[in-house]
Parts: structure tokens; sequence; C-alpha cells
């Protein structure tokens, strides 16, 4: 990543997502301040008004933190943005997603899938980014696991194992306003 170009585009671009299995290869912005936390929603990575956004990470995380949350638009049934990943409740299609790649200034690491649920957009666990050690963070992927609607066949090895989780967010449902959320966690062990 050239990441002294992505600056000059816009300095609050702070990582870049990869999800294999998926057209996913997109920047990943992080709101300042004095910014609504939702204010990539609609604005793009440039900073423009757009319908598509930018994906952007959650306000309340540390870019280095344990868990990483990062919103992106379902757009109706097209490529664009998260919308491939509404439909990893299912299965199937959870099966069909690969490795999450997260490049940031500091580093590039990969992460392995491990589940998928739908939520309420207000539901409190998946809003957790502080652990006081390794094993909160992998009791806390337990708990979700055993919530989840679709997972990977070893996916209470890699809880067991992890050291960071990634979870990216898109609409559950189609029409816009809805209250449900589609959540694929990844990590890395």
């Amino acid at each position: 990543m050239d990441w002294r170009s992505l600056a000059q585009i816009n300095s609050e671009i702070v990582g870049w997502i990869t999800v294999s299995g998926t057209s996913i290869d997109l920047p990943v912005a992080l709101p300042s301040k004095n910014k609504a936390r939702d204010w990539y929603l609609d604005h793009d990575a440039w900073g423009k008004r757009s319908e598509l956004g930018c994906p952007y990470l959650d306000v309340r995380c540390e870019e280095r933190g344990a868990h990483l949350l990062v919103f992106g638009h379902r757009l109706g049934r097209s490529h664009h943005m998260f919308t491939e990943l509404a439909g990893t409740h299912e299965q199937s299609t959870f099966d069909a997603i690969g490795n999450a790649t997260w490049n940031s200034r500091a580093e590039s690491e990969v992460f392995e899938p491990v589940l998928s649920l739908v939520v309420d957009k207000d539901d409190a666990l998946i809003q957790r980014f502080e652990f006081d050690s390794p094993s909160e963070l992998r009791d806390w992927l337990t708990d979700l696991l055993a919530r989840s609607a679709a997972h990977t066949g070893n996916a209470s090895d890699i809880a067991l194992e992890a050291r960071r989780a990634l979870t990216l967010v898109t609409c559950a449902e189609a029409r816009r306003g809805g209250r449900r959320r589609t959540l694929i966690v990844f990590a890395t062990r």
C-alpha cells in the first residue's frame, strides 16, 4: 500500500480491507472526533457525499486494539461495499468467504473467518473493544460462536487461539432503515 498517497487523498484512511472469495478490496476510514461516528455512511474515501459511502472503523476501536469493528453498506443486489456479506449467516454463503486481509500503516494481517450471525443493530455483545487479557477475547469469541448462525469447521480452535478479532458489519435487510445487521467475525491467531 502507498500510505503516503492514501494520506494525500484522506488522512482518515487507516486501513485497507480485502476479503478473498468476494470483490471486497476497499479503503477503511476512521472518522475524526469532529465528525459524526457514521459520517462515512454517506461520504466516500475522498470525503465527498456518496450513497456508496466508505467502510469505516467504529470510533470506539483502537487501530491496534483486540477488536476491529468495520461498517460497510449493503447496496441492493450489487457487489458494492459489503453487500456480498449480507447472506453469510447462511452456511453455504459463509463457506464461500475466504480470509480477510487488514492492511494498515503498521502492518498487514490475515484473519480467518470464524462465524457469522444476525443481530439487532444495538446488540451489546458485539460492541466490545477492550479486553483485559487474551483469554477474555477468546471467551468473548466463544460466546459469539454459541450464538452464530454459520461458522467454520474449526471455529472453536480459532476462537481458543485468537489474538485479535475483525468484525465486518452490514445491513441484513435490503431495505433501508432496518434494525438487523449481519456480522461476519474473523480472527488472527
